[in-house]
């Protein structure tokens, strides 16, 4: 009996994207994405300091998904955004930063 459940393998997990804390950013949630199936992921994040007139953007590579602008951004207030899965398809990873 041992040596049949040895043969039995989990099924492979659909590949994912992970999120990384680029410039400004601590603590970014999910750090994996699912990008098959439909509808929106949550992407939260603490900024690392006070930045006050800045954006934040999500970006794979030199696209970005989303922008937002904010007047301030404090490590006490985390932020977050409702994105389509379908922009994660393809990609391997993607960036979450502030920007000036």
């Amino acid at each position: 009996r041992r040596h049949r459940d040895r043969e039995r393998r989990p099924p492979p997990r659909p590949a994912s994207v992970q999120v990384k804390d680029g410039f400004g950013v601590r603590g970014t949630v999910p750090q994996r994405i699912n990008p098959e199936g439909e509808g929106k992921v949550a992407v939260s994040f603490r900024p690392a300091g006070v930045y006050k007139d800045a954006a934040w953007v999500v970006r794979a590579g030199d696209e970005v998904l989303c922008r937002r602008k904010s007047r301030i951004l404090t490590p006490g207030e985390s932020q977050r955004v409702e994105i389509d899965r379908a922009l994660f398809k393809g990609k391997d990873e993607v960036i979450v930063e502030v920007v000036k």
